[in-house]
């Protein structure tokens, strides 16, 4: 029974025993919705705020059991609750290295004063929209000429590491700081100096001038860190609150702002408003401040603030309290020494069949692909192994549509930005009813993503079967396997590739042929042959030949030392003179010679064995040669010598010519004889490309039917949420000019939205942010470019899913933790973290692929040249990638090396950075198919270096900076294509047509 079905079932009799006047229709769009709180009631038709107060928490608890009777979660142990414990302490970095805790000093990488004389000038850049001017180097005097340099250059370093970063991740974490509070908290004497409001910004940087401007498109933030740092201080388990403001007050702020922290538990008194420079504090400037007295401070900083970890550290609040967590998540957890159920073998995937009407795909597929689906749709949480152009992207994008055709609900989560940009980008027409969510504050693009799929109209279409076009696929694959395992087992596949076919269709072909067909009668197949051919060569033949003419030399005398050669030879031609002069005797002294004597006793010396006469010639030839003729052995195949011999002698060719033509003649036999006999499989191969493009054309029109068939599946979900009964509500908040926060437009219509959305696209904070954390929300969560992912971060998004798929390389890079704040453990035992390895490894990666059996994606795309990739190949690969062999030769070479005559200095090399600006140059002028264009440096000073030298030259040249310009914001397809310019630890995963290194 099909869950929707049950829970109808549960609710009718609900329904019935508390005698409710709901009818069928009502019930069952409750069992289809199966809403999670009391708010999503009001989604369902006729059911108002009556029904909600009365039975609301019933129908609820309800489905909730019903839920949790039907999950396969297990109890959770005291390790499990201990690892979570820990691995919470990651998130956020309670200590003064935190600047969103404790902002000491500035530092120009990511803070900046804005103190302004005039309070007036502030209030209004703060309320009211107008633009602040930092910084304007026009204004500058003979006096203040170099501070106001040092001034821009410290802001526009800040804006450009914001910059990066947001290109990396998504995340928009500029803003002002504005109040401070300065205090102490009165448990463990931790002192504060914090941000209380955290203002968006966007900047406008000229050559000249900075100006900022609050950005009304983000809203405004308090400091969910200093609340949390509270909670602990104070053994606080209570949920942290949000303020109730849509818009900010000017007369008001400051007071709603301090009575909120005090609704908190932080009460802050409030001296003055006027705004001071930024003073550096020490730890005795806060002597003065008594512990647990906290008192506001009017400064503004602008700054780096990253701050929506707190709602990753939420979820771990909740799951820590959880009793129970899913299978595939203990096993994640489990310590080594733990051995549950769930935990599937640490090994790669074994094989399995499949047919066509098994796999779905939007994009093409390769075997280790396919193979990566199959164990998925077989329930599997595994690891998918992605080396570089393996297709990890194109593989996630037909997982989710094989999901999709499953009727699933799917997260694809990653921290970089770019990966979610490409899986967006090559879910190619389907991602129009996806939802992509890199950027909580970027509430632009999520209501203009809605406002397109609220334009969304019926289509009078019906999904195509795929039936016929499977079993056409289907078999013309049964007949190439069983060419091919007929091939292997008679190893004809091996003859096809050695062997030259003979063209007896002409008079020179056919004599040739059956000359040699009456040359040739060998009672042997070609591999025996092959091998007996191995041991034939010139010597062979000579040895043969010299054993046909004397034969008696398989019996000579090994022993006999060089003085015994030259006796024997002595005796020899003593007989051969008795001989000579014995011709002319008379018969009667010929009858009573002494020489033959004297020949038996010279051959009884020379061979081993009697012979009972050999020619003096012969004598003569072997006793010259006798230490050659000590290697003469017997021959054993005879016949094949012979036959070699004839093929020589017959086509006037050497012994190796003889012998490959030899060869060359069975194997033709072999195969015309397997040709005649396989008709059918012949037909097959000669018509093997025109079939295999037949093939390609039918993947292409499947995955076109495929396409279609899930669009009209997507769209009939969606238009269940814009016909819903609460949809006129939702576009007015959409259409509104005052946009709500994401989290709360999500939270309020998250029934509807998660019956017409199918996928979601975003990263960690996002998920933890705005979904509730249910661990049946998704049926299948997708992690891409998980080497580059903290275990914590993840921990949330895995909990909300059914089934999990890890992707990534783990011979990459792990994940950086600077300007992360991440912490260490301290206070647990080294056994407890070795046996642990949710809490021992860095990356989700590390992790996945020793809890999680993990297939590898081997077909290697991305380089047209196999140089590119060789390398890595055989280094970090074991030789397992498969590359296909360029079509044509480069230009030039693939990989060039320029020697520059520099000097490391400061951790920089000035004329290595020049010499690659004068790169960059060159390439954007000249090249021939508008290549993309990467930068990799291997340290940030190198890297500042370069940027700081580009921006130089593109001053001085305007062609050059218009090029970089454009260059910079390239975009093709929704994929971030543009030149970048990135230290080594960052570059996973982005793609470019030409890279620099800068080493």
């Amino acid at each position: 029974m099909n869950p929707e079905r049950r829970r109808f079932l549960h609710l009718q009799m609900l329904n019935q025993s508390l005698d409710l006047p709901l009818n069928g229709e009502q019930l069952k769009q409750i069992a289809k919705l199966n809403p999670l709180k009391l708010e999503d009631f009001k989604a369902i038709d006729g059911i108002g705020d009556t029904f909600i107060s009365k039975y609301g928490n019933q129908f609820l608890e309800t489905l909730s059991d019903l839920a949790n009777s039907q999950t396969d979660n297990h109890q959770v142990d005291y390790s499990i609750q201990l690892t979570l414990s820990e691995l919470e302490k990651k998130l956020i970095n309670l200590s003064k290295a935190n600047r969103l805790l404790y902002l000491g000093r500035l530092s120009s990488k990511t803070s900046f004063d804005l103190y302004q004389e005039d309070h007036n000038s502030f209030s209004d850049f703060l309320y009211h929209g107008a633009k602040l001017e930092l910084v304007n180097l026009k204004e500058a005097t003979e006096e203040n000429n170099k501070e106001l340099a040092n001034r821009y250059k410290a802001a526009h370093t800040l804006i450009k590491n914001i910059e990066k970063q947001q290109r990396e991740t998504g995340q928009e974490d500029l803003y002002v700081g504005y109040p401070f509070v300065l205090g102490q908290f009165l448990s463990d004497n931790f002192l504060v100096r914090a941000p209380l409001a955290l203002f968006p910004v966007k900047t406008k940087v000229t050559n000249n001038s900075i100006t900022l401007q609050i950005d009304p498109l983000r809203d405004v933030n308090i400091n969910t860190n200093l609340l949390v740092a509270l909670a602990k201080a104070n053994q606080d388990s209570s949920t942290i609150g949000e303020p109730d403001w849509e818009e900010v007050n000017p007369e008001t702020f400051i007071s709603d702002l301090l009575s909120f922290y005090q609704s908190q538990k932080l009460n802050i008194s409030n001296v003055d408003e006027t705004l001071i420079p930024f003073t550096p504090k020490k730890v005795e400037d806060f002597n003065s401040l008594t512990p647990g007295a906290f008192v506001m401070e009017p400064i503004a900083v602008l700054g780096h603030f990253p701050h929506h970890a707190t709602s990753l550290q939420r979820d771990f609040h909740q799951l820590t309290n959880q009793d129970s967590i899913p299978p595939h998540l203990e096993t994640l957890l489990s310590t080594l020494d733990e051995n549950p159920d769930t935990l599937m073998p640490m090994e790669q995937l074994p094989a399995t069949s499949y047919r066509e009407q098994d796999l779905v795909y939007i994009n093409a597929l390769n075997a280790s692909q396919e193979k990566a689906q199959i164990a998925i749709k077989k329930g599997h949480s595994i690891v998918i192994e992605g080396p570089p152009g393996t297709g990890k992207s194109q593989t996630i994008t037909n997982i989710i549509a094989d999901g999709l055709y499953d009727k699933k609900t799917i997260l694809m989560v990653s921290e970089k930005k770019a990966a979610i940009d490409v899986v967006y980008s090559r879910l190619s027409n389907l991602n129009r009813y996806a939802l992509i969510l890199d950027n909580l504050n970027d509430k632009q693009r999520f209501y203009t993503q809605l406002k397109t799929l609220y334009s969304e109209t019926p289509s009078n279409k019906v999904p195509v079967s795929l039936t016929d076009l499977n079993a056409s696929i289907d078999t013309v694959f049964d007949e190439l396997e069983t060419l091919a395992k007929t091939l292997v087992s008679t190893r004809m596949i091996e003859l096809y590739s050695e062997v030259n076919k003979l063209d007896y269709s002409t008079p020179e072909g056919y004599q040739k042929y059956t000359q040699l067909k009456e040359l040739i009668s060998l009672d042997t197949d070609y591999f025996s042959l092959k091998q007996a051919l191995l041991t034939i060569d010139q010597n062979s033949i000579e040895h043969q030949q010299l054993l046909t003419e004397i034969p008696e030399i398989a019996h000579l005398n090994t022993t006999l030392r060089p003085v015994d050669i030259l006796n024997l030879q002595q005796e020899l031609k003593s007989i051969i003179e008795l001989e000579a002069s014995h011709t002319k005797q008379s018969f009667f002294k010929k009858l009573f010679s002494p020489q033959s004597d004297h020949r038996q006793n010279l051959l009884q010396q020379l061979f081993k064995q009697p012979v009972k006469s050999l020619s003096n010639e012969h004598i003569q030839q072997i006793l010259t040669n006798y230490q050659s003729y000590l290697k003469v052995s017997p021959v054993d195949n005879k016949q094949l010598i012979s036959t070699l011999s004839n093929v020589s002698k017959a086509f006037n060719i050497d012994i190796e010519q003889s012998k490959s033509l030899l060869l060359n003649f069975v194997g033709f036999e072999t195969l015309d004889t397997f040709e005649a006999t396989h008709r059918d499989l012949i037909e097959l191969m000669d018509d093997f490309e025109g079939i295999i493009n037949s093939v390609n054309q039918s993947h292409l029109e499947k995955a076109e039917l495929i396409e279609d068939n899930l669009i009209l599946a997507l769209k009939e979900n969606l238009l269940s949420m814009i016909q819903s009964k609460r949809a006129k509500e939702m576009e007015r908040i959409i259409e509104r000019k005052r946009q709500w926060p994401i989290g709360k437009f999500v939270n309020r219509f998250s029934l509807e939205l998660f019956n017409g959305i199918k996928v979601w696209l975003t990263t960690p904070e996002v998920v933890s942010e705005i979904f509730p954390l249910n661990s049946n929300l998704f049926d299948l969560v997708i992690f891409d470019e998980a080497s580059q992912m903290y275990i914590e971060r993840a921990i949330p998004s895995i909990y909300r899913g059914k089934q999990v798929v890890i992707a990534g390389d783990s011979k990459q890079l792990r994940p950086s933790s600077l300007g992360v704040g991440r912490l260490s453990f301290d206070e647990i035992s080294d056994e407890f973290i070795e046996s642990t390895p949710a809490l021992d490894e860095e990356s989700l990666l590390d992790l996945a692929r020793f809890r999680y059996p993990a297939t590898l994606l081997n077909y290697h795309y991305r380089s047209v040249y196999e140089e590119l990739i060789a390398f890595s190949n055989v280094a970090f690969y074991q030789n397992e990638l498969v590359m296909s062999p360029a079509v044509s030769l480069p230009d030039e070479p693939v990989i060039e090396v320029f020697k520059v005559d520099g000097k490391w200095q400061d951790r920089a090399n000035k004329q290595e950075s020049q010499r690659v600006v004068e790169l960059i140059s060159t390439l954007l002028k000249d090249r021939k198919h508008n290549e993309t264009l990467g930068i990799i440096t291997f340290n940030a000073t190198q890297r500042t270096l370069i940027e700081e030298d580009l921006e130089k030259a593109c001053l001085q040249e305007k062609e050059l900076q218009q090029l970089v310009a454009t260059e910079m914001n390239r975009f093709e397809e929704g994929e971030d294509k543009s030149l970048f310019i990135k230290n080594i630890e960052n570059v996973q995963g982005d793609e470019r047509d030409i890279i620099i290194f800068s080493i």
